[in-house]
């Protein structure tokens, strides 16, 4: 009977430290990738169907305005060699 308790709350444990990896290396893909713009995180951000604020949607805008204004200028640094592909 203890041996059931055990294992499930083992699975269950073990199943959230494998969300938290997937969602690290998530992350670490991001960051090496920029061109595929930001990470979004669940539950994190708006869009226009949660119910979130009118300046909330505002910042989540900014933000993603940020993002593209960045990975243009890493564009431009690149130079066109960068940008003919293979």
């Amino acid at each position: 009977m203890l041996a059931k308790y055990v294992i499930a709350v083992v699975t269950i444990l073990g199943v959230l430290a494998g969300w938290v990896l997937v969602q690290h290396l998530a992350r670490l893909f991001a960051r090496r990738h920029p061109e595929f713009g930001p990470l979004r995180e669940e539950g994190a951000g708006c869009g226009t169907w949660c119910g979130c604020s009118k300046s909330e949607q505002e910042a989540c805008r900014r933000r993603t305005d940020e993002v593209e204004e960045k990975r243009h200028s890493m564009e431009e640094l690149a130079g066109p060699a960068a940008s003919r592909g293979p």
